[in-house]
């Protein structure tokens, strides 16, 4: 993105990112009052840690007391880090002793491709089984005593806490809009089984899908979350560390085919031009060439990251989950369609049929609850 385009504590945050990432020099000038604008980005995209770690060794004077209050922020955010790895290994140890077949996904199997995993701030741990949800439920209630919830077969992820971290179990990965690709992805996932690859937490070996399906999903998930309310530049730090870290084994015959067939590589490319040109990615890192039209794309898709902040929280001016929260969600959810429909038509047409329905049933209810409002009055 040009520089005039951009609010230059956005251009500074992201110097300090493609610093952390990748090494790159940084050449800051800024001010207190920029810095605390710069952090309360980077707190708002979810980088804060990557950010502040990547400023402390600027050299650019800051006031103490609130420099003090920044290193106590970071040093949170690494202890948060080894609390939800520890746990969440120990987890994994009694699935295996249990035989459960399990794969985890993105948070802290991204956090160790980075070169400082202890600064990238934690999440859920996310985690796909192979088993039948209910065969799965029953063993989580005998083996761990952990009662999940009866589910339909509509609902991707199933949420438990376990000593202080959040959990998300799924049955499948990706809700797509049109069903032909989702027949597709699960075939590939279903193959995927059969390969093992793993990443390496605190000494133990975690399991994690092939790198190229694990390319194509951390894309998928990105993507679709985007479209629906909103990311923060820590999703696309994820995808480029993980691009770059397996840039090697990722087979980029067979991602071009998969996007191809998902009818999605123009938007891998739109978004992976963010990666490439605003963070940094090496080019040649990255699966297939760029052109100005992923360009320009890609600096459309950055401006809406910035405005909308970690899983569009700022788009919002509802603050609790509620009905005029599903409804401003619905609304990015409609503008980003229209917007970014040419990436993907084939599985956003579908799911904007989808979406239209759910509005008008969102509709009705704000009637029905107008009107009981009016009669309690």
């Amino acid at each position: 993105m040009k520089d005039q385009q951009m609010k230059k504590h956005h251009i500074i945050l992201l110097e300090l990112l493609r610093n952390e990432l990748w090494g790159e020099k940084v050449n800051v000038d800024a001010n207190q009052q920029e810095l605390e604008e710069v952090m309360r980005d980077a707190k708002e995209q979810t980088v804060f840690g990557l950010a502040f770690n990547a400023l402390t060794g600027v050299g650019i004077p800051m006031e103490r007391k609130w420099m003090l209050q920044q290193i106590a922020r970071l040093n949170k955010i690494r202890t948060k880090n080894d609390i939800v790895n520890r746990e969440m290994l120990d987890f994994l140890a009694q699935m295996d002793a249990n035989k459960i077949d399990y794969v985890v996904m993105k948070g802290q199997t991204m956090a160790e491709l980075y070169p400082h995993p202890d600064v990238r701030t934690s999440g859920d741990v996310d985690f796909l089984v192979k088993e039948e949800y209910q065969e799965i439920q029953r063993k989580f209630n005998s083996c761990f005593g952990i009662v999940l919830p009866d589910k339909s077969r509509y609902d991707k992820e199933t949420a438990f806490r376990r000593n202080g971290v959040i959990y998300e179990l799924h049955t499948y990965l990706i809700t797509f809009g049109s069903s032909r690709n989702a027949r597709y992805w699960d075939n590939i996932i279903e193959q995927s089984w059969n390969e093992r690859y793993y990443v390496d937490i605190q000494g133990s070996k975690v399991r994690i899908l092939p790198p190229t399906i694990y390319a194509v999903y951390v894309f998928l998930h990105l993507f679709f979350h985007f479209l629906r309310e909103g990311v923060g530049l820590r999703q696309f730090c994820d995808w480029a560390v993980m691009l770059h870290h397996y840039s090697d084994e990722i087979d980029v015959e067979l991602i071009g085919n998969i996007l191809a067939d998902l009818e999605m590589l123009k938007a891998y490319k739109a978004f992976g031009s963010v990666a490439v040109n605003i963070l940094g990615l090496p080019q040649d890192e990255f699966p297939f060439s760029l052109n100005q039209k992923d360009r320009k794309w890609g600096e459309k898709i950055v401006g809406d990251v910035l405005k909308g902040g970690n899983f569009g929280k700022k788009n919002h001016n509802a603050k609790h989950v509620g009905l005029k929260f599903k409804l401003e969600t619905a609304s990015v959810a409609l503008r980003n369609i229209f917007t970014y429909y040419p990436l993907a038509p084939r599985d956003i047409r579908n799911y904007l049929s989808r979406l239209i329905v759910g509005n008008i049933a969102l509709f009705f209810e704000g009637i029905k609850i107008n009107s009981r409002e009016r009669q309690d009055c």
